[in-house]
């Protein structure tokens, strides 16, 4: 933990200790941005340990920005946390904690959504469609993971430094657990699962009270919704009927496409021949097709009847002719006998 030491170029610095060499965290005036050092904003490259290149004075605005210096080169690093410790901030568990990572209570993403086909200006949702947030892999909050949905920019702008991103992070939602006293002074918590934005809080943009991140489904997330007057407005905590949370990514629609045009294909295909059965009908009647297919029936049967008693009339026919060449052979032979043997009774 960095603690605060003093003002420095009009912000606060912090510093920190670690196995007896100081750190400085402060505000490099001369670059607007947020330096790491040795000696205190000494943002020499001898001296200097990391930076962010995100231009604010806002040390809780360079979450995930920042470049870290090793022996020969800087390497982005896109998994910094920086929390407040007092007031609503929020801490972590130990770095020796980290049984949420281990027990999967729910997957390494959940799909955060917010469908509202609506274009209604009172709709109190935070955005339109799903998000998915990843689980954050180096934490836990209550002995419960961390998730995040991080924005970001196309960037092509190099650095004070001459380190370009090819990105810069917009904004960042996180979800977390966070049990709060059900009365200011009572002893007794109510387990919540909040967003924040920004930074991991407990100034949430929506709260769902449940001990089951899963159970925070339609109409179980309290916003803030502000609503604004002629001359004045006020903020209201108002139930959002669109925001829930449901394990695993979310489903890209989009990519089933394809195959749903299959399918329209083939429920084309059989409406065009329920359509042309349906005109026969129309044409014919419904009781004209029956009596056509009973018909079409009918005369198929006898064609088959006829074609066998054809059959059985030409094998009587053959079996006849047959009998008829036998029986003359038999008797030219017999007869030829009888002749041969007059004549020689004769001679």
């Amino acid at each position: 933990a960095w603690s605060p030491s003093g003002c420095y170029n009009g912000e606060s610095f912090y510093t920190m200790q670690s196995n007896a060499v100081a750190a400085f965290l402060c505000f490099d005036a001369a670059h607007q941005m947020w330096i790491i050092t040795a000696v205190l904003c000494d943002s020499s490259e001898a001296h200097m340990a990391a930076y962010s290149p995100t231009v604010n004075t806002d040390i809780l605005n360079t979450e995930h920005n920042w470049y870290v210096h090793r022996p020969t080169k800087w390497f982005l690093d896109t998994r910094v946390f920086i929390l407040n410790c007092g007031g609503n901030g929020a801490w972590l568990d130990a770095d020796n904690e980290l049984q949420c990572l281990y027990d999967k209570m729910y997957g390494d993403q959940i799909c955060v959504s917010s469908d509202d086909d609506d274009d209604d200006d009172t709709s109190q949702q935070l955005w339109s469609g799903n998000r998915t947030f990843n689980v954050y892999t180096e934490a836990c909050k209550n002995q419960q993971p961390i998730y995040e949905y991080i924005v970001t920019l196309p960037n092509t702008e190099t650095d004070v430094f001459g380190n370009t991103q090819q990105s810069i992070v917009e904004e960042v939602y996180y979800i977390h657990f966070q049990p709060m006293r059900k009365y200011s002074d009572s002893n007794e918590t109510v387990p919540h699962w909040m967003m924040s934005k920004g930074q991991l809080s407990t100034d949430a943009v929506a709260v769902c009270e449940a001990d089951d991140l899963l159970q925070c489904t339609s109409h179980s997330w309290t916003v803030q919704q502000a609503y604004f007057g002629v001359e004045d407005g006020f903020v209201a905590n108002v139930i959002d009927p669109f925001l829930s949370v449901a394990d695993n990514a979310c489903v890209d629609y989009e990519d089933n496409d394809d195959d749903d045009d299959d399918d329209n294909d083939d429920e084309i295909d059989g409406a065009e021949e329920q359509t042309t059965s349906s005109w026969f009908a129309l044409i014919f009647g419904a009781d004209t097709l029956s009596l056509i297919g009973l018909m079409t029936t009918t005369v198929g049967i006898g064609c088959m009847l006829c074609a066998c008693v054809a059959w059985l009339v030409w094998c009587r026919k053959y079996r006849s002719k047959r009998m008829r060449v036998n029986t003359q052979e038999t008797f030219h032979v017999i007869g030829s006998e009888h002749n041969l043997h007059k004549t020689s009774l004769h001679r």
